[in-house]
């Protein structure tokens, strides 16, 4: 089936992971896939089944009865007309994702200290399935169109959830260093300890900063055995 490349715009929130749009903020996508397909929405609620496969279509007639049966009782097929409805697009492009990590080449926005050490990216524009909450997407089955605004992504982390990441990460640590200390050479202890009091200062050196963007220092203590003499290294490990 022969794909089509659309670039629409799409609005964004003031900052990601915002819910608001009140800078007026518009990112540019470029979808490429089917020209139709078929969504699946609710009956009783009409939120759009992201979770679900989609069918494509070379016409917007072309599957129709495929997707009738499929959406059973309980579910309605929706077609996406992609190609001429930047909204249809929008939603498409939930179903047909691309990459848009560094690697890739997609742009990245940075965030870094004031010292200039970066310690989050992100992909810039957002695309569109980090800037909409696909599980809160709704059809409205009298206008036969989807309900706007589109509602925002959410944010995915509290700053209690990270909180609890740390502190675990932390109780590790230290049980390890107090379990087998004894085995760690003096420079594995210090780094271990390097790593706690660091863990303990992190929420200072990234104070005001969101709790998904803030990141964790390699914890120095994961994979050392403790039952191995690092001092007497019988086995040569250190020099791996």
């Amino acid at each position: 089936m022969a794909n089509i490349t659309k670039t629409f715009s799409y609005p964004m929130p003031d900052e990601y992971l915002a819910q608001t749009n009140d800078l007026g903020l518009t990112g540019e996508y470029t979808y490429e896939g089917p020209a139709y397909m078929y969504v699946f929405v609710r009956k009783d609620t009409g939120l759009l089944q992201a979770s679900q496969s989609f069918i494509p279509s070379k016409t917007a007639d072309d599957r129709k009865e495929e997707a009738t049966v499929r959406a059973g009782l309980d579910q309605e097929a929706v077609l996406l007309d992609i190609a001429n409805n930047d909204v249809d697009a929008i939603i498409a492009s939930f179903f047909v994702t691309k990459d848009t990590g560094e690697a890739t080449g997609y742009p990245q926005k940075e965030y870094a200290l004031e010292d200039g050490t970066v310690y989050y990216k992100r992909p810039d524009p957002q695309p569109p399935n980090h800037t909409y909450d696909q599980t809160e997407i709704y059809y409205d089955f009298e206008a036969k169109s989807w309900a706007q605004p589109l509602p925002w992504f959410k944010p995915w982390m509290t700053i209690e959830q990270h909180q609890a990441a740390r502190d675990g990460a932390v109780l590790g640590a230290r049980a390890r260093l107090e379990d087998a200390g004894d085995n760690f050479t003096a420079e594995q202890i210090s780094a271990i300890e390097g790593f706690i009091a660091e863990m303990e200062d992190v929420y200072e050196k990234f104070a005001g900063v969101e709790p998904h963007m803030i990141p964790f220092p390699t914890d120095p203590s994961i994979g050392l055995d403790p039952d191995y003499d690092y001092n007497e290294d019988s086995e040569n490990r250190l020099a791996d």
